[in-house]
């Protein structure tokens, strides 16, 4: 019975040694001299032999400098030790072919011989470089880190997210990162979350401040996972200046320099997407083209500082008196066009003509001279003389050089001119 108990004992043992996931092997040391110069592998695991990607018959009673490229010293000198004293010690071993890194308890109950079990710890090595290389980012980076969990809470948040959103890391953490967007900006959380969980993504968006102010951020999210939690790591850049720099762009790209109202790119825009909708909606449009008379005259006897300041004003008078559906612009030098929307009839054009001449009744003052200034204004209908943008600006551009050339200080219809303009 004793016997019975003692072959399953062993039956057991062996059974776990062969299954057991960690790699473990029996090995023997071989001295020359008393120093330790290499080892044989008395056994082995099935783990092992994954380990090494290599059969037990081709290793067992071999040298290990036989079977294997290079015998690390290192290992040698601990398996020996062991052996020696009869004791055992830990270390952790990284195994260049294999990629891997290991903890390795040695030990030993005979002399000149030693067990060894062989634990992969790559995954838990990564954790720890990755929490390092989180921890390093977390903390110095100049933009504002969250590490949120699956269901949009942040569980942790650095230095810069303090000083970007007014709030301390203590009111941060257990916040759920939903309520710091703005609330026009809410609706797109939910995709941009999960496509973050899933794959990564870059995106711009608008977050709230702890003091209501909303600023326009670029938000960097993707997955990581951190002790077998899923996490998203969000890194976050405050994108003020670009987003100032860019309207700058944008706004001296569609405004005349001088004057800051629209330059012709931008009226021209403008006019193609005021004369389609005319055209769906069976309205008029009129097209008055303007100089001020005799401005080479002002250049000449004021200056071109003073000239200038004179367009400001023009620019300015005729602003305060157009409807925010019309257009205005400057086509270049003294040269000025208006697109009069929605015009009923000749009577509305001649009333808002009148306005025009009449914001120039009162001199323009520079360096403390008075500056009274005349207009020419040509006029072009849609679609009673043309249809064609450009045609109606030419119409339009021709009929004020009739009425400058006739008097000055006055408009023109090109209905009325077209036929003197073809002599």
């Amino acid at each position: 019975m004793k016997d019975t108990n003692c072959i399953r004992e062993k039956q057991y043992c062996i059974s776990l040694f062969e299954h057991m996931r960690e790699g473990f092997i029996h090995g023997k040391i071989i001295y020359n001299k008393n120093i330790p110069e290499d080892c044989i592998i008395i056994d082995m695991n099935k783990s092992f032999e994954k380990l090494i990607n290599m059969k037990k018959e081709q290793v067992i009673s071999k040298r290990a400098s036989q079977v294997f490229e290079r015998l690390d010293n290192r290992l040698l000198n601990v398996f020996s030790e062991v052996s020696i004293k009869l004791s055992n010690k830990k270390l952790q071993y990284y195994g260049e072919k294999s990629k891997k890194h290991y903890k390795i308890v040695a030990f030993s109950d005979v002399k000149g011989e030693f067990y060894a079990l062989f634990v992969d710890i790559t995954d838990s090595i990564k954790v720890i470089k990755y929490k390092e290389m989180y921890s390093q980012l977390l903390y110095n980076s100049i933009f504002a880190i969250f590490l949120i969990n699956e269901k949009g809470i942040i569980v942790d948040a650095n230095n810069a997210s303090e000083k970007l959103y007014g709030y301390t890391k203590a009111e941060l953490i257990g916040k759920n990162v939903y309520e710091i967007r703005s609330t026009e900006e809410r609706k797109n959380f939910k995709y941009q979350f999960e496509t973050a969980i899933k794959e990564g993504i870059v995106f711009e968006t608008f977050h709230q401040k702890k003091d209501g102010t909303i600023v326009p951020v670029e938000v960097t999210s993707n997955s990581a996972d951190m002790d077998g939690e899923q996490l998203v790591m969000s890194v976050i850049k405050d994108i003020s200046e670009r987003k100032r720099f860019q309207e700058n762009l944008e706004y001296m790209a569609n405004h005349d320099f001088l004057t800051n109202i629209a330059n012709r790119a931008a009226l021209i825009n403008k006019f193609s997407y005021m004369l389609g909708y005319a055209k769906r909606n069976n309205e008029k449009l009129a097209v008055l083209f303007f100089d001020v008379d005799k401005f080479k005259s002002i250049n000449d006897n004021y200056g071109h500082d003073s000239g200038d300041k004179v367009l400001k004003e023009v620019a300015n008078r005729i602003n305060n008196i157009i409807r925010e559906i019309d257009a205005f612009g400057r086509m270049g030098g003294d040269e000025f066009v208006i697109i009069q929307a929605k015009v009923k009839d000749l009577s509305s054009v001649n009333l808002f003509i009148r306005k025009i001449m009449n914001a120039f009744n009162e001199p323009i003052v520079v360096n403390g001279i008075d500056i009274l200034i005349n207009t020419s204004i040509g006029v072009s209908i849609f679609p009673d003389d043309e249809t064609d943008m450009e045609a109606l600006i030419n119409f339009s551009d021709n009929a004020m050089y009739v009425a400058k050339r006739i008097i000055g200080n006055s408009f023109r219809l090109y209905s009325e001119v077209k036929d003197e303009l073809k002599k």
